[in-house]
């Protein structure tokens, strides 16, 4: 069986910087001089030995490296790699109704249930986190690679890098080019030739109502626990959109063997879009994830100039008008958005590689 390595950076916690670059100056950290992948620019620094044969992971926010234990955001980890890590990490530590939670926000939810919902997250979060929980997700044939552990500091930010080691995925060749409008709601769509379109199932998150619900119980917790109640809710977001992201990945690489997206500068936008993509995992996955998981399955990807994929009708290429879902061309009449949007990212990568076939 082919294996394939795939490697993700996510950030350190802003207060564990003082003790990294203690170890830089101790020598517990030595300079490599070899990049890491998405990190350009960085410093890249490798534990030593004893460190890294002494690794493991507390739970999705602490990783214990040696005699030094990091705040890091290791939920942000797509979910293949996220359960290697676990798997690997005798003793890990999980909430109790974790994956319940996380499910409760792929389906609606009346005032009622979204009450419950809430209650259920206060309660299993101030009960706090022990080790063994049932109902963690079952890892993927593969290994977490520990030895392969990097940390990267770059613009004063520090990263942890690691690396996992899985099955290549064996498909038929030649499936064919779809393009992928990513957004927040729907997440994203892909749309293929003849009409096949996919696309992310919608997140149900707490309305107005809930969040009430929510503050309700918080302001009723000390300080640490609210805290800590918020930080378990934005990660479940999270982790509810990047399921969803995960499914639609896997229906990409069944179906396709070419892949579009937009070449998005997020420093770019002025709207509050970066920060809730961040949030709803859109962004690692189109960064990130899913170019890994497209090369992984001998795929290839495109990234195109995104101006006017939402503004032009696909089929002819005039300026319409859009309203959230719903794109209306004068010629053509009422279309949908998201569809319309990865049909004109798809005719854009098709022209690119019609030209480099010239």
């Amino acid at each position: 069986m082919q294996t394939t390595t795939t490697r993700y950076n996510v950030r350190v916690a802003d207060a564990d910087a003082s003790q990294l670059n203690s170890l830089v100056h101790s020598g517990g950290l030595l300079r490599q001089h070899q990049p890491i992948s998405g990190m350009t620019g960085g410093e890249v620094y490798v534990p030593e030995a004893a460190a890294l044969a002494g690794q493991h992971v507390i739970h999705d926010g602490l990783l214990q490296l040696g005699n030094t234990t990091l705040a890091a955001e290791l939920h942000r980890l797509p979910v293949q790699e996220h359960a290697l890590l676990v798997a690997g990490s005798p003793g890990y530590m999980e909430y109790p109704q974790q994956q319940g939670l996380a499910h409760g926000l792929l389906r609606p939810m009346n005032p009622a249930a979204q009450k419950t919902w809430v209650n259920r997250l206060v309660a299993s979060t101030v009960q706090g986190r022990a080790p063994g929980v049932p109902g963690l997700v079952a890892p993927p044939p593969g290994t977490w690679r520990p030895e392969e552990t990097r940390l990267v500091c770059q613009g004063g930010l520090w990263f942890l890098s690691l690396a996992f080691e899985l099955d290549a995925v064996s498909r038929p060749q030649r499936l064919g080019l779809m393009g992928v409008d990513v957004g927040l709601a729907p997440l994203a769509v892909a749309a293929g030739h003849g009409g096949q379109m996919l696309s992310t199932r919608p997140l149900h998150l707490l309305d107005q109502a809930g969040r009430h619900a929510l503050n309700s119980q918080l302001d009723n917790l000390p300080p640490s626990q609210r805290a800590e109640v918020q930080t378990r809710y934005a990660a479940l977001v999270y982790g509810a959109a990047q399921a969803e992201l995960a499914t639609l990945t896997t229906q990409l690489i069944g179906c396709a063997d070419t892949v579009a997206v937009e070449a998005l500068r997020f420093g770019t936008f002025r709207s509050n879009f970066v920060e809730r993509a961040r949030e709803l995992a859109v962004a690692d996955w189109v960064q990130g994830v899913l170019p890994q998981r497209i090369y992984a399955a001998g795929g290839r990807l495109y990234r195109v100039r995104p101006a006017h994929t939402s503004s032009r009708c696909h089929r002819c290429q005039q300026t319409g008008q859009r309203a959230g879902a719903v794109f209306t061309c004068a010629r053509c009449g009422v279309l949908n958005a998201h569809h319309n949007a990865a049909l004109n990212i798809r005719r854009r990568a098709w022209r690119v590689i019609r030209r480099g076939r010239r």
